[in-house]
C-alpha cells in the first residue's frame, strides 16, 4: 500500500501548535519494567530514532513487553513508518494514566499487535487536513482529489488493522480543530485489544480472543501469559535480526540477569 498522496497532508492533534517534538527513549532503563517511550509530536526522522533506540538498547528491548506513547500526533507519513516497526517487532503499545494519543498517533495505536489505554487516557481522532490552503481553482481541484484519496487510503489502512467502520467514520467527520474521543468501550468492542493476526494466533494456541480476553481468570494472568508466549519470541527474533546473533546473545544474558534478580 502506498501513501505517496499524503505528501501534502498531515494529521495533527487539536491545538498542535502547543506540541513538543517527539523524544524516543527507554523508560525505567536497566530494570525489569523497562519500556520504549515516545513522547511529543511525531516528526520526520522519528522512525529512524526509534530504530536507533532499539539497536542501542537491546538489553532493555529484550526485557520490555513494548512501548508507551504520549503524543498529540504529527506527520502521518512518519507515523506509518513507526507503525510498521511496531507491527514487525511485535511490540505492544499502551497509553498510560492521563496520557494522550491523538490524531496520527492513532495509527501507532491501531497498528500494535496488542494495544490498550488506561481509563483516564485520551485517544483523540480527526480527519487529515492540508497544511496550506489552495489559492487557485486548479489547486483547489487538486486539494479535493488528494483529500479524497488520502481519506480512502487512511480508511483502508485502519480497516486492515481491525478498526471498525464506525470509528473510522467518526474520524472522517471531525474537522482538524475538533476531535472524537475514543472511549474504553470503543477500544474493547470496536477496535479490539489484539490485532487480527495476534487474535488468530492466540485463539489457536490457548483459546484466547478479543471477546474473552481478561474474562477467563480474575487477574488476567493466563491471558497475559498467552500473549507473551506469542509476542516475546517475535520481538526477540526482530532484535536478533536487527543487531546480529552475537550481540543478541550477549544482550540476552544481561536481560536474563535483570529479570532473575
Amino acid at each position: 500500500m502506498k501513501f505517496s498522496s499524503w505528501a501534502l497532508l498531515v494529521a495533527t492533534a487539536v491545538f498542535s501548535n502547543q506540541a513538543i517534538s517527539a523524544q524516543i527513549f527507554i523508560k525505567n532503563k536497566g530494570t525489569g519494567i523497562a519500556q520504549v517511550a515516545l513522547e511529543g509530536e511525531i516528526e520526520s526522522g522519528d522512525s529512524a530514532k526509534l530504530l536507533a533506540t532499539i539497536k542501542e538498547n537491546p538489553v532493555d528491548l529484550i526485557v520490555t513487553r513494548g512501548m508507551v506513547v504520549n503524543s498529540p500526533g504529527g506527520s502521518v507519513t512518519e507515523a506509518i513508518k513507526i507503525a510498521k516497526i511496531i507491527e514487525a517487532s511485535g511490540m505492544t503499545l499502551r497509553v498510560e494514566h492521563q496520557d494522550t494519543c491523538a490524531s496520527a498517533c492513532f495509527i501507532l495505536f491501531a497498528s500494535a499487535s496488542y494495544r490498550w489505554a488506561s481509563d483516564d487516557a485520551s485517544i483523540l481522532i480527526h480527519r487529515p487536513y492540508f497544511v496550506s490552503p489552495p489559492t487557485t481553482s486548479a489547486e483547489y481541484s487538486r486539494s479535493i482529489e488528494l483529500q479524497q484519496k488520502g481519506m480512502n487510503e487512511m480508511r483502508e489502512f485502519l480497516q486492515a488493522r481491525s478498526v471498525s467502520s464506525s470509528i473510522i467514520d467518526k474520524m472522517m467527520t471531525y474537522p482538524s480543530n475538533e476531535a472524537y474521543k475514543v472511549t474504553v468501550e470503543d477500544v474493547y468492542k470496536r477496535i479490539g485489544p489484539m490485532s487480527p493476526t495476534l487474535e488468530e494466533l492466540t485463539l489457536r494456541k490457548c483459546g484466547l480472543s478479543n471477546s474473552n480476553i481478561f474474562r477467563r481468570s480474575n487477574d488476567g494472568s493466563a491471558d497475559i501469559k498467552c500473549i507473551d508466549s506469542v509476542l516475546i519470541d517475535i520481538k526477540n527474533d526482530y532484535i536478533k535480526n536487527l543487531i546480529g546473533v552475537e550481540k543478541y546473545r550477549a544482550a540476552s544474558r544481561k536481560a536474563y540477569e535483570i529479570l532473575t534478580n
